[in-house]
């Protein structure tokens, strides 16, 4: 037996549950192919709370199989990416006295050791009741209460500061989510806020130095992370997803019309010049039915996206972050929404557009409105923001990864680049293998002959476009059988 270093991710959200592994190559490089499976979760309801962990234990037994048979090991540990559920943000002021760096010193300064000692200090910080730390993120330094521009370490200080973005989740809901991943045969290593994989993963080092504010525009709810100077500085969930607009084309559409979600992953497009187009009639002149149900979803998918536009706006004004992020590199966009054609330009649009905003903040109840009008008397008072959606199609330099073959790949940001977070913080797995096996069963050959294949390439063909499936492993099988059918088979 042999061993093999990997790493795996966990993403356990209220629409989908992910697992990803990557593999450590035997000169410490890290393969560039993926595998992962993705199943629709049970057992957790809309505000990512668990209300049945016996089936969701059988949702991660289900990936945790699929996967293990693409890379040919069992996947027995993960790093888990935590959905927003029960997450509460508050901050936290670590101190610690500085001693002489030598005897003879006069004055006292930030040594290397209290630098190394001073992430300790979140553990001292309170929490809220029945609540445990998820994750923690280290805003600024202070020397005396003086902020600390340049090299921490050698700054002259009698106290030494730090403050922390902490966040914290519902004691019992982390339970019951450990407790489903141990029942499920993995052990969950550590808990880390999941869309720090998506910044990892789409954020540039300058975005994260200037500012920027990065949207996960997901199923059920929207994240919101605001980096400046490469350090999570805001963090807040808007309750509004994709979802509502599903609701909407439920009530709308007619009974007869079947699978309206993946109807609009795959015909939505709210591109102004399309979005806009006259309904087609027949020979008898009534309207075509799917062009009918196509203007309906677009009309819903754009009113839906005006409402995340809406409350994503108003919390950044709440917040004084318009201004800044106009300046900087603007609003980056993922998540499972982002697959919509023409979602892009839109938002774009919205964000352009000065009535839109002017409307938004005067309907609000929640922005004062008598300095609101102050504001509204200068010059250029709502400026535009940039907005992009990020992609890392193709090779990523952060991570490695080559995402060509993934199917809307923004779906899965959080829990792809989780893996380069899970490295960055020393995270290695080890999985025991025959060492007959040199490489992964359903990882593609890397050539193939120009004549003809041997039958190992034929097999390794289907999982060259497979391995994002759920079902690569089973239809490989059939497909060998195929090929090979037993001698005693009769047909």
């Amino acid at each position: 037996m042999g061993q093999r270093n990997y790493i795996a991710t966990l993403e356990v959200g209220a629409y989908k549950t992910t697992l990803a592994v990557q593999i450590q190559q035997a000169d410490g490089h890290w393969d560039s192919t993926l595998y992962y499976d993705s199943i629709r979760t049970q057992g957790v309801d809309n505000k990512g709370q668990i209300y049945n962990g016996r089936v969701l234990e059988d949702c991660i037994k289900a990936i945790r199989r699929e996967v293990s048979e693409q890379v040919g090991f069992d996947v027995n540990e993960v790093y888990i990416a935590y959905a927003p559920g029960t997450l509460t943000c508050s901050s936290f002021t670590g101190r610690k006295v500085c001693e002489y760096r030598r005897a003879n010193d006069l004055v006292t300064s930030i040594s290397e050791d209290d630098f190394a000692l001073m992430p300790l200090k979140v553990n001292e910080a309170p929490l809220e009741p029945y609540h445990r730390l998820v994750d923690s993120e280290p805003v600024r330094y202070l020397a005396d209460k003086d902020e600390i521009e340049g090299e921490v370490v050698g700054t002259y200080a009698q106290e030494f500061q730090c403050v922390f973005n902490l966040f914290s989740a519902n004691s019992e809901s982390l339970r019951r989510l450990e407790n489903a991943v141990r029942l499920a045969g993995l052990a969950p290593h550590g808990v880390c806020l999941g869309i720090r994989g998506a910044a990892r993963m789409l954020l540039t080092q300058r975005e994260l130095r200037e500012g920027v504010a990065l949207v996960n525009a997901g199923h059920l709810r929207t994240e919101v992370a605001i980096y400046r100077r490469g350090v999570l500085q805001h963090y807040f969930v808007i309750p509004v997803g994709m979802n509502l607009a599903l609701v909407e084309l439920y009530k709308k559409l007619e009974p007869s019309v079947r699978d309206i979600e993946e109807q609009m992953q795959r015909e939505a497009d709210i591109t102004p010049a399309v979005a806009r187009h006259d309904v087609e009639s027949d020979a008898e002149g009534e309207p075509l039915a799917r062009d009918v149900a196509v203007k309906q979803i677009n009309e819903v998918v754009k009113e839906t996206l005006t409402l995340i536009f809406a409350c994503l706006y108003e919390s950044l004004y709440m917040l004084g972050q318009e201004r800044q992020l106009a300046s900087t590199a603007g609003v980056v966009f993922t998540g499972g929404a982002t697959c919509i054609r023409g979602f892009e330009i839109y938002l774009k649009q919205l964000f352009a557009d000065y009535e839109r905003k002017l409307e938004v903040l005067r309907r609000s109840s929640l922005v004062d409105q008598t300095k609101l009008q102050r504001e509204l008397s200068g010059a250029d008072p709502l400026p535009s923001i940039s907005v992009r959606v990020g992609s890392f199609i193709g090779q990523n330099p952060y991570t490695g990864l080559n995402l060509k073959e993934v199917e809307f790949p923004n779906r899965f940001t959080n829990v792809f680049g989780l893996l380069g977070v899970a490295v960055d913080r020393g995270v290695l797995f080890q999985a025991e293998v025959p060492e007959s096996e040199s490489a992964p069963a359903s990882k593609p050959n890397d050539t193939i002959g120009a004549e003809g294949e041997s039958e190992e390439s034929k097999n390794n063909l289907l999982t060259t476009f497979l391995v994002p499936k759920r079902l690569a492993g089973r239809v490989q099988g059939w497909f060998n059988r195929f090929l090979n059918p037993p001698d005693d088979t009769s047909f």
